[in-house]
């Protein structure tokens, strides 16, 4: 074990003879003590940004199971496992194939738009191997499309139920999002068309899976008779 560049790094040498790095300002943003993670479901207390640009390793001992770091210039003492470190190593040679994406993955290209992921709710509510085929889309492709459910508040939940459960969160089992004419927060005058949805820490208890369902308003009047109903469950990354 070496301190390296005045404390901006610490090296490691793993079994194999496999030498590694880990700086300082990732060890201190990946620490798993009490006061960087809350020990109930892992969730982060602290930003990065809240983490001194000029942290150092002042000290820092190693056994076979843990290595111990002292930082400054807070002079907090963190204990890190070291099987954890070896599995998170990012510096050296990696061993992937030049592309991290899965072989069980389709990545999107302009042809997408003609072969979309779809199936119909009837069909896959009555057949398993057509609701593992959808279930398999959404895995290949991130998203899959349903056609035909039922128009009734409360519809969504149905086809979730197909494949698992509701973890309600703060904003309830359901969140509706609507397009009108007056702007607001979340609201806005134009179509509600493709985005990318914000991103923000996910605790170990965090949906992997997110379930929009969306009706369209054929004739103009707000009816759920008028309403053409389609369901997009798409994973979380």
């Amino acid at each position: 074990m070496k301190i390296l560049d005045e404390g901006k790094a610490v090296s490691l040498t793993f079994r194999g003879g496999r030498e590694r790095r880990f700086h300082a300002i990732w060890l201190r943003d990946n620490a798993r003590d009490e006061s960087t993670r809350a020990p109930g479901n892992g969730q982060r207390l602290i930003t990065l940004g809240e983490i001194s640009a000029d942290v150092r390793i002042a000290a820092a001992s190693v056994d076979e199971r843990t290595l111990r770091v002292t930082f400054q210039p807070d002079g907090r003492e963190i204990v890190y496992d070291i099987h954890w470190l070896a599995e998170h190593a990012y510096d050296g040679v990696s061993s992937r194939a030049p592309s991290w994406v899965s072989t069980e993955i389709e990545t999107w290209d302009a042809g997408l738009g003609q072969r979309v992921p779809c199936a119909d709710f009837s069909t896959v509510s009555r057949t398993d191997g057509a609701l593992g085929d959808w279930l398999y889309d959404i895995r290949r492709f991130g998203f899959a499309k349903l056609t035909g459910g039922p128009v009734k508040i409360g519809a969504l939940l149905e086809v979730v139920a197909l494949f698992g459960y509701v973890r309600e969160t703060n904003y309830g089992k359901v969140f509706e999002v609507r397009t009108e004419v007056n702007r607001n927060v979340a609201k806005c005058k134009c179509d509600a068309r493709g985005r990318t949805r914000q991103t923000g820490r996910r605790p170990p208890h965090s949906p992997a899976e997110e379930a929009m369902h969306r009706l369209i308003d054929l004739s103009h009047e707000l009816s759920y008779e008028a309403l053409e109903s389609s369901f997009i469950p798409t994973v979380s990354i």
